[in-house]
């Protein structure tokens, strides 16, 4: 997103079969309510009447979001690539004309299919609001998406040296047939067209070179002091250790346990090309927030709420509460499942909206790689009026109560040169590495 041009860009990989899947539900309802019709009409009614679906609601709601937040006066411009429906598939004609109703909305820009590989990730770098005089707390709260990052293979491992080697380093593997066939929240196998695909490689060397031009080691580093201290929830270290248990490569789980269970500093820096700034970033030992008698997050008032340069922590924990209301889950219900547990609120999850909880209720910066949700949930924040009453302006410096970076998948099952070593399986999971479809919900 660009406020300076005016631009607001968004990707989403719908395909034709979530598409077919609602149609046939409104074609369900029609059928069912007029039994006494001939079907084949009643659905060729449907298919000539009012289109409604998920992608349209989506663009409606960017261009009224875009309708309310103008800049100079004019609402920026809205572009949406849907990089996987395909409108000549002949699947449904109402894929089509979705496409087409698309094209005639005012102020929304659509393009199809994936982006070109991009070689130099600096070119697109988002420009959001100045942050000069923003810093992180000295008490820094990750969250899953951050653990997942640093116990990955693209953190910590050499980097090449140009984008067509970062490209050659990855290479599409079969899962082996003694390994669980992997599922969704419902049960419901993961089709062949989900498995690792050219676009999960693009997607792993464009975080290679992300990584080449902004590691995120570095930037902790850089932005770390002698006192900091690194935090995250209970339940955040338990899925990770799961996550990396299930799909990490031999490194990626030595380190997931070395950090996550041994708090062993010398396991967790082995063989990274960080090594030497272990003692610039106290990551271990790693503090698990405490929980109160209650079960509910409670971690200390780090810093006390007179001395913070907004209410926006306010707002945030106002917003978890509301949240969690609304879903009737808690933080003592979380399960330690496979799956993620939805909130029902959007694609948030529980454990999302718990890890911003804690960092709020402690004042502390939260650090994520999980874009998506963190837009996902300021979009929370302002339907329910959740927004700072005053933000001061009048000092040098204000803490930064959420501090975003570049994801990093799980991904060294997918080396080129270490195939051999994990059995020629995979490391990527949509929904565990990297910001895709998947993704936005489970991490």
């Amino acid at each position: 997103m660009s406020i300076a041009t005016g631009i607001v860009s968004t990707s989403l990989s719908i395909k034709n079969s979530r598409l077919l899947v609602e149609f046939r539900e409104q074609d369900s309802y029609v059928t069912d309510s007029e039994d006494e019709a001939d079907e084949d009409e009643l659905v060729a009614r449907a298919h000539a009447g009012p289109l409604r679906n998920s992608v349209l609601d989506m663009a409606n709601q960017l261009l009224a979001a875009a309708q309310d937040n103008p800049t100079s006066g004019v609402a920026p411009t809205i572009v949406l690539r849907l990089t996987r429906l395909d409108p000549a598939a002949g699947d449904d004609s109402r894929i089509a004309r979705t496409i087409e109703t698309l094209r005639d909305m005012p102020g929304l820009v659509l393009e199809l299919g994936e982006r070109e590989f991009v070689s130099d990730p600096t070119a697109e770098a988002e420009e959001l609001l100045p942050h000069s005089n923003l810093i992180p707390t000295q008490n820094v709260n990750l969250d899953l998406s951050l653990l997942v990052a640093l116990v990955s293979d693209i953190t910590h491992a050499p980097l090449p040296s140009t984008a067509a080697e970062a490209m050659e380093r990855f290479k599409l593997t079969k899962r082996p047939h003694a390994r669980r066939i992997p599922t969704r929240s419902n049960g419901t196998p993961v089709s062949d067209d989900d498995m690792p695909s050219a676009t999960h490689l693009n997607a792993l060397a464009n975080q290679v070179i992300q990584e080449m031009h902004a590691s995120i080691i570095v930037q902790m580093a850089e932005r770390s002091t002698p006192n900091t201290r690194f935090w995250t929830t209970a339940h955040a270290r338990d899925r990770c250790l799961r996550i990396v248990e299930r799909i990490g490569g031999p490194e990626e789980r030595a380190r997931a346990r070395a950090w996550l269970s041994d708090s062993d500093p010398a396991l967790f820096w082995k063989n990274s090309r960080h090594e030497h700034l272990a003692s610039q970033l106290p990551l271990v030992p790693l503090i698990i927030f405490p929980n109160s008698e209650e079960g509910s997050l409670a971690a200390p008032a780090l810093v006390p709420p007179e001395q913070s340069s907004s209410d926006f922590y306010a707002q945030i924990a106002r917003t978890c509460d509301l949240i969690f209301s609304r879903s009737n889950v808690s933080a003592p219900e979380i399960k330690a499942t496979e799956t993620a547990q939805k909130t029902g609120v959007g694609r948030l999850t529980v454990h999302t909206v718990q890890s911003l909880a804690a960092g709020a209720r402690s004042q502390m910066t939260t650090l994520t790689a999980n874009r998506a949700s963190v837009r996902a949930f300021l979009r929370e924040m302002r339907a329910a009026g959740h927004v700072p009453s005053a933000v001061r302006v009048d000092i040098a410096a204000a803490d930064a109560c959420i501090w975003i970076v570049d994801p990093r998948s799980l991904s060294e099952g997918m080396r080129a040169d270490r195939v051999s070593a994990t059995n020629g399986s995979h490391s990527v999971v949509k929904g565990e590495g990297c910001e895709g479809e998947e993704l936005d919900g489970d991490i």
